[in-house]
């Protein structure tokens, strides 16, 4: 068993990691599921814990906690493999989190068994590999460990696996790892081209990626990111560029600037040549970002996050936009994710669907707004929609419906001439959102229902089901569960089970020579006396009668 720490707070996703799957299957222990770096190094002092094979941990979490206890761990000679949990929103703290030793991560919105699995299968075949410890860190993990906690905070960058090694020979592979790590990595990456320090970064986006990928199907590499990037490769400017996939919905694009290569001023009609060539041939929409001018590879990092942020703005100016520095005077994306804590009661009150909460923060917000001047109430305005924005991005809604590709939230709002009529439009679009959300929750539910059946048509033989633990599995409150089954099925949570399993206690009782007692355990109960005694329940005869009646 590969003896497992799983470091996240949140309740939700922490209980999703524990139900979607039986990690025992895999052959994976969680030893602990809700405790802090801190806590977890504590109980190896105390001799609680002697092995830790595999951390999963939040990408949130402080960074220097996860490098102390991965420096902990490697003094005790414990060498565990780090996977990151993330949110679409969180791909700059990603990056980050591969300074310190990250081989993978798990985007939270995506978690499903068959994603889990495939993680925990390579996770597996790592630590079965004799020479795991330098299969990652090709010199000794702790030197490696002192690099980062000495450079991290410099700037210059930890590459795991790849101090003292060559880098890929792919631009491609070379632009990626830049993005994702910075420093050393964009240095090197500059060597290598040797295309001009000038440059402009281009990050896009796929827009309502949740919703398009299921056309994809399950090799998302093949039937998705590689006719993206296929598409472009044969466009005459491309010969300059580099262009690469960060992740299945995003991509980027190194555009060098200078004589017989790229005009500034070109860039943004390549990007539409490129939106075009997408929507064209793959239905797809996509927004772009792009950076302003850049010099040498210190601006590297932060030309990066530039772009990315620009792609945001999609949900205040409308999507498959192309978003430029010039739109900075209209929302600064920046203030916009600062204004965080401000709306997070906001958000809070949204998510949880409470009315009265709601209702509160709209009065809160109104009083905010008057007294503020009504160009600076407007920004305001822009703020909640983009906390909306990530709110509902984060959770994984399909809120693709009130963020429309035509829809320009900045328009609607500047056109707006008092603070009166701002008080009118907070309280509609307020209202607004609830009742989506309301409508989201009834659909889920349902969705969750159907889930719920086929998990019970697959597990309705384990006895030690029930509705508590099916309820668990899809997120739902136990008392709504039971009663939309109800509602659902036309029968009680306990008569289903029982119905499934008796009627699967037929056909073995027809098609197979076991005996009753095997039959009854196969089936879920506990004693062959229970099962006969409700097989005549419901069937009107017992078993054995049943049995010899179907055979003559």
């Amino acid at each position: 068993m590969y003896r497992t720490v799983i470091i996240e707070q949140d309740p939700t996703v922490r209980s999703m990691l524990l139900d979607i799957i039986c990690w025992q299957d895999y052959q994976f222990e969680v030893i602990t599921e809700n405790y802090t770096s801190r806590q977890i190094m504590d109980m190896i002092l105390a001799g609680i814990h002697k092995k830790i094979d595999f951390i999963l941990c939040d990408v949130q979490e402080p960074q220097a906690d996860i490098l102390e206890l991965l420096t902990f761990l490697y003094s005790q000679k414990m060498y565990p493999v780090l996977h990151i949990l993330c949110d679409y929103t969180d791909i700059h703290l990603m990056r980050n989190a591969f300074r310190y030793g990250a081989s993978d991560y798990l985007l939270k919105p995506e978690l499903s068994r068959s994603l889990l699995c495939h993680h925990l299968q390579t996770v597996s075949h790592l630590l079965s590999s004799r020479d795991w410890n330098y299969s990652v860190f090709f010199i000794p993990v702790e030197k490696e460990l002192e690099y980062v906690f000495k450079k991290v905070g410099k700037g210059d960058t930890f590459i795991p696996g790849w101090q003292g090694q060559e880098m890929p020979e792919s631009r491609g592979d070379l632009l990626i790892k830049a993005a994702e790590f910075g420093g050393a990595a964009a240095s090197y990456f500059f060597k290598e081209i040797g295309l001009s320090s000038i440059y402009v970064i281009v990050e896009f986006e796929i827009d309502a990626f949740c919703k398009e990928k299921e056309r994809f199907g399950n090799d998302i590499q093949s039937s998705l990111v590689s006719p993206f990037v296929g598409f472009v490769s044969e466009l005459p400017f491309m010969q300059h560029c580099i262009f690469a996939s960060l992740s299945a919905f995003q991509y980027i694009l190194f555009c060098p600037i200078g004589d017989g290569l790229i005009a500034e001023r070109d860039i943004p009609a390549m990007c539409r040549e490129m939106q075009d060539l997408w929507l064209m041939y793959m239905n797809l929409s996509v927004t772009a970002g792009i950076s302003r001018l850049s010099h040498s590879e210190r601006d590297f990092h932060s030309a990066c996050l530039e772009a990315e942020r620009r792609i945001s703005m999609k949900f205040l100016l409308g999507f498959s936009g192309i978003y430029t520095e010039h739109d900075d005077a209209k929302i600064s994306i920046e203030a916009a994710e600062n204004s965080a804590d401000r709306y997070s009661g906001l958000c809070l009150a949204l998510k949880t669907m409470d009315e009265k909460l709601v209702k509160q923060m709209q009065e809160e917000i109104v009083t905010g707004l008057y007294i503020r001047p009504l160009e600076e109430a407007k920004q305001e305005c822009l703020y909640i929609i983009y906390q909306v924005s990530v709110l509902l991005r984060q959770y994984n809604i399909d809120f693709w419906k009130l963020f429309q590709k035509e829809d320009n939230y900045y328009a609607r709002v500047m056109h707006l001439n008092s603070i009166a009529e701002l008080e009118c439009w907070v309280s509609n679009y307020l209202r607004h959102l609830l009742e989506y959300m309301q409508s989201q929750q009834e659909r889920h539910q349902e969705d969750s229902l159907h889930q719920a059946l086929r998990f019970i048509a697959e597990n309705f033989m384990d006895p030690g089901i029930a509705s508590g633990s099916v309820a668990s599995y899809i997120e739902m409150d136990e008392k709504i569960f039971m009663t939309r089954f109800t509602r659902v099925t036309g029968t009680s949570f306990h008569n289903y089970i029982i119905s499934l399993r008796i009627s699967r206690a037929k056909e073995l009782l027809v098609d197979t020579t076991l005996s009753l007692a095997q039959i009854s355990l196969m089936v879920g109960f506990n004693s062959v006396e229970h099962f006969s005694r409700l097989f005549y329940k419901v069937v009107g005869v017992q078993p054995e009668l049943f049995r010899t009646s179907a055979s003559s």
